[in-house]
């Protein structure tokens, strides 16, 4: 990963921690991450169309969102 998608993703996973943040947009927050990652590549189930993530994706996003925040 580099510095460039480490800020895109450190500033969305912030906002996903924003209680002031709805969940919609944290969905779209955790779905940016995700499409930051090439989760289309990943998975053959990546949603594009409807831009959700299923468990199994989110899981991992989530597991990425904690990662990034305990580095700063």
């Amino acid at each position: 990963m580099d510095e460039m998608q480490q800020t895109y993703i450190r500033t969305h996973a912030s906002r996903i921690n924003n209680p002031e943040i709805s969940q919609a947009q944290k969905q779209n927050c955790k779905w940016r991450i995700a499409e930051a990652l090439d989760f289309q590549q990943k998975y053959t189930d990546f949603d594009r169309v409807n831009c959700s993530l299923t468990p199994a994706q989110e899981a991992e996003v989530m597991g990425i969102v904690a990662e990034v925040l305990t580095d700063d």
